[in-house]
């Protein structure tokens, strides 16, 4: 064999061994592939396996707390007719001289017995809140991370902030903050709902009615703008028994898609009245946000008159009242001052058709009322002239959360409790979170620090 031949044929070796080498590589890389495929989709089958599993143990543990709440109201139903009992006999004890009883004093018992441990469980959340001083100590803080980090401390707040691991956040926005801590009112509404007697389960479902109107003008908001793609709403770490298809809400991409994802919910009629008639078309935002919220509205109506009476349904009807009064007036003094060339059927359309301090024809007259100035001097005659007097437009809102937190903090200590109770704890649990997202504004934006509504607050 010459030098040549040699040569060739080790030049054909090295090439036979490189290409044996790349198909190595390719079969490994292959097989690499497959398998991190198959660990991922085994992955997947774990966690899909666990999350079925942590929901079945959830749904267990609901239906044994349902079943433990009904045993406790037979029980309580047992010895209320017992202490009735032994009340009669010793009225025939007493010779046909019958003392009666004082019908308050016997209310207050029987409101006591009912809503005990509803209002004891309530009375140690609201001993959890943040006080004047603990808002002003975290405005004052440098960043948002610091924020977080002090909240996470603090005992009212610490339980949602626990589900977001330190430093599981490169970067700490308003929105992500907000959301964690939404979840703490979810997490103490759910507690709540455990202690509350069967029939006040639909009142209390408020809640729940609530954020499936936010999250379907949330939807509505996105398909509009069309942003629907690019940034999937966030999701909760606390989930809710929604009638909403979340998951369908979250991915629609039309009108048809979003009335399909609330078939279910109390504002399936609304929306589908709201239907445009040309494909592809989307309501006005404005008029859909009235249309829903005035659903939502006539829902707590009719539970009110259909299940209460007597003082607690009094307090009820105040509370809806006095709420849909005071943002009915807020609504007017925003449209004159930024629409105030609106006639005045249009701001009939948007406002809520329901009526407690103020008539019918009062509301027109404010509707129809040249300007903000002259609002204001009608209010001067309304059931509400303390309310505004004083008042400059941009602070209206506040002072309506200022009214809602006063009203609530009277009914939260006043005696008998009852289902208002929680409501008015979930209210000012919630007017709490809108202080910190103003402190949360005010540590990240530079947005002044609203004192008074957070002194108020923080009593």
């Amino acid at each position: 064999m010459d030098y040549a031949e040699m040569v060739s044929q080790i030049m054909a070796a090295e090439q036979g061994a490189k290409v044996l080498a790349e198909e190595s590589r390719a079969r490994r890389q292959q097989l690499q592939a497959g398998l991190e495929q198959e660990i991922s989709a085994m992955r997947e089958s774990y966690l899909a396996r666990a999350r079925q599993r942590l929901e079945q143990v959830q749904q267990t543990e609901e239906a044994a707390a349902e079943e433990a709440l009904d045993r406790l109201d037979r029980k309580l139903e047992q010895t209320m007719r017992a202490v009735e009992a032994s009340y009669e006999k010793k009225q025939g004890a007493l010779g046909g001289h019958p003392v009666l009883p004082d019908r308050g004093r016997t209310a207050v018992k029987n409101a006591e017995m009912t809503y005990g441990a509803l209002s004891a469980k309530i009375r140690a959340l609201y001993g959890k809140r943040l006080r004047a001083d603990d808002f002003a100590r975290l405005a004052g803080l440098k960043n948002e991370a610091e924020l977080l980090e002090a909240l996470r401390q603090h005992p009212g707040w610490s339980r949602a902030l626990s589900l977001v691991p330190p430093g599981a956040w490169s970067y700490v926005g308003r929105v992500e903050m907000e959301g964690a801590l939404r979840d703490e009112l979810r997490l103490e509404y759910r507690s709540l709902s455990y202690y509350v007697p069967r029939e006040d389960k639909p009142l209390m479902q408020f809640q729940l009615r609530a954020a499936e109107r936010s999250a379907l003008l949330a939807a509505l908001r996105r398909l509009k703008t069309g942003r629907y793609a690019k940034e999937p709403p966030p999701t909760s770490a606390v989930p809710l028994r929604l009638r909403l298809d979340e998951g369908a809400l979250a991915s629609c991409t039309s009108y048809d898609q979003l009335l399909d994802a609330a078939r279910d919910t109390i504002y399936a009629p609304v929306l589908r009245h709201l239907r445009p008639s040309r494909d592809g078309a989307l309501p006005d935002f404005t008029l859909a946000e009235a249309a829903l919220r005035t659903a939502y509205f006539s829902h707590l109506y009719r539970i009110v008159h259909r299940q209460y009476t007597g003082r607690t349904q009094k307090v009820l009807l105040r509370a809806l009242g006095e709420q849909i009064d005071l943002l009915n007036i807020i609504h007017v003094l925003r449209l004159k001052t930024y629409f105030p060339q609106t006639e005045p059927e249009t701001y009939l359309r948007v406002l809520f058709p329901f009526h407690y301090r103020l008539n019918p024809d009062f509301t027109r007259a404010l509707c129809a009322a040249p300007g903000v100035d002259d609002v204001f001097a009608l209010l001067r005659d309304s059931p509400y002239r303390d309310c505004f007097d004083g008042v400059a437009v941009g602070a209206v809102e506040e002072y309506y959360q200022r009214a809602i937190c006063r009203f609530n903090k009277r009914q939260l200590t006043a005696v008998p409790p009852s289902i208002y109770t929680a409501v008015a704890y979930l209210e000012l649990k919630e007017l709490e979170l809108s202080v910190l997202i103003n402190v949360i504004e005010s540590v990240k934006y530079g947005v002044p620090y609203r004192a008074e509504l957070a002194d108020l607050v923080g009593q």
